[in-house]
């Protein structure tokens, strides 16, 4: 294939990339580090400067399915692609493109990055835009356990805390998941702590949003019913905060309950906005 035609052929591949390809302005929270084939060797640098995805995977690891691109140049002061002058196609699914006969002086070396999804732990699962942590090793009371959220995810730019699992869509998918993936089915305390409570007002139970608790009464695996058999030294030593309980024992369904406080357990943190499309 001689220049002329490896063009036509890049100018028709670009028309159709171009339809699919993402948002190369959007923020994100896990971009790769800069990567530069130097063409791979597999295109006259004569003709182009060509940063293409498949060839970047022989040198570099990153994800299947980037949801956005950056490019800039390989020197100070990394100018990125649109700020050059230069005629640069940086786009989504295929990487950059620069053709010297495009601009009035040769394409500058430029390198790309991509924007990858966040990679999730064994213990973490995305239900919508939000991440949902089982802390199963953990064991604190509900209030050390609601700070403990906020702490584990504050570093990271986001505001998390203790489950609301108002939706039944997503509580029985936080049930399913802990009840099939291999230890979280056994965390400490024999429960995990979500985001309800009946503290200030007995009988009403609220999530941290201070939104009132609406669930059916199947999501619970009793009727809350202030009941504590041990020795509560929480508030008026009621059972004011609210557990997914490990119950039964030999087959638990991790439905809701009430239970001491000041009890250690096992807690499931929620973060807002985590999981979604950067």
């Amino acid at each position: 294939m001689d220049g002329k035609q490896f063009r036509w052929f890049v100018h028709l591949f670009l028309v159709v990339s171009w339809a699919f390809s993402g948002d190369t302005q959007s923020e994100c929270r896990n971009w790769t580090q800069w990567m530069d084939d130097e063409n791979g060797g597999l295109v006259d640098p004569a003709i182009v400067e060509f940063e293409y995805l498949p060839d970047l995977r022989s040198f570099y690891d990153f994800c299947e399915t980037p949801s956005s691109i950056e490019c800039r140049t390989v020197i100070e002061p990394f100018t990125l692609s649109y700020e050059t002058g230069q005629t640069v196609h940086c786009d989504l699914p295929d990487g950059l493109i620069c053709f010297h006969e495009d601009n009035v002086s040769p394409c500058m070396n430029y390198k790309i990055r991509l924007c990858c999804p966040l990679p999730l732990e064994n213990n973490e699962l995305c239900v919508g835009d939000n991440l949902y942590k089982m802390v199963w090793q953990g064991s604190l009371t509900w209030h050390d356990a609601d700070t403990q959220c906020k702490d584990l995810f504050a570093p990271r730019g986001f505001v998390a805390g203790l489950a609301n699992l108002e939706s039944n869509s997503v509580r029985n998918s936080v049930r399913n998941f802990t009840k099939n993936v291999p230890g979280l089915s056994d965390p400490k305390g024999k429960g995990y702590w979500i985001g309800c409570h009946d503290e200030e007002n007995e009988g009403i139970f609220v999530w941290l949003n201070g939104e009132k608790v609406n669930v059916p009464d199947s999501a619970w695996y009793s009727y809350p019913n202030n009941k504590y058999t041990g020795n509560c030294d929480a508030k008026d030593g009621d059972q004011d905060c609210c557990q997914l309980w490990k119950r039964p024992k030999n087959d638990p369904t991790f439905k809701m309950d009430d239970v001491c406080c000041t009890d250690k357990k096992a807690f499931i943190c929620e973060v807002p906005g985590y999981c979604a499309s950067p």
